[in-house]
């Protein structure tokens, strides 16, 4: 019976049907959520437009994972919670899940509006596809738990020198964590311009010959 019960329960855990609702924190999941998307997914792509910063636009978008990654440190500034579900690599709650996969939507939108980019202005499939070989890797599967892992451990270092609970110390705190995570962000940004500037055109070589 135990088996049975544990099989089933496994099998449940396997789907977002298995995940528990979180009535508690819904409401703060949905306002931190809104205050995501107005700032980070209408406005700054809106700034970056109108003063024509459109390289700046296509190494953002895709990155907007990451951005949420890291906003999401302590749940938000100040204690507040607002970006504790926010997005997370590991989801345990609906309105995370629903919350993560919206942020996942709009940073595939930038991946793939770089590939057809690139692709109408080289006339060349092969050429749009093998950015993205490289970019959905380094941007989008592997590094939101390395990031995790580095600002919390930054935050731990933090914490020797911000030893009090004053809502300026907790803000500052917070504050030089998202800027220590922003830095790692422009760091890997960085690194995938030049990994796709040299590996590019061997695999658009691959491609050619393999297709």
């Amino acid at each position: 019976m135990t088996n049975k019960h544990e099989n089933n329960s496994l099998q449940n855990e396997r789907t977002i049907f298995g995940l528990h609702i979180d009535k508690e924190n819904h409401i703060k999941v949905t306002i931190g959520l809104i205050i995501y998307f107005i700032i980070f997914i209408v406005l700054i792509p809106l700034l970056l437009i109108k003063n024509k910063h459109f390289n700046i636009l296509t190494a953002y978008f895709p990155n907007l994972d990451l951005i949420a990654t890291i906003l999401g440190y302590k749940g938000g500034p100040m204690n507040t919670n607002i970006w504790r579900h926010l997005y997370n690599p590991v989801t345990n709650t609906i309105p995370e899940y629903i919350s993560g996969n919206i942020i996942n939507y709009f940073a595939l939108l930038g991946v793939t509006y770089i590939v057809a980019y690139y692709t109408f202005i080289n006339k060349n499939i092969y050429k749009g596809w093998a950015r993205s070989i490289i970019m959905l890797p380094l941007t989008y599967f592997i590094p939101s738990n390395f990031i995790i892992l580095f600002i919390n451990k930054f935050g731990k270092y933090l914490n020797y020198f911000f030893n009090g609970n004053s809502l300026f110390h907790s803000l500052l705190h917070y504050l030089l964590v998202i800027i220590f995570g922003l830095f790692m962000i422009v760091i890997l940004i960085m690194v995938e311009s030049k990994l796709i500037k040299h590996l590019s055109p061997y695999l658009v070589s691959i491609l050619n010959k393999i297709y």
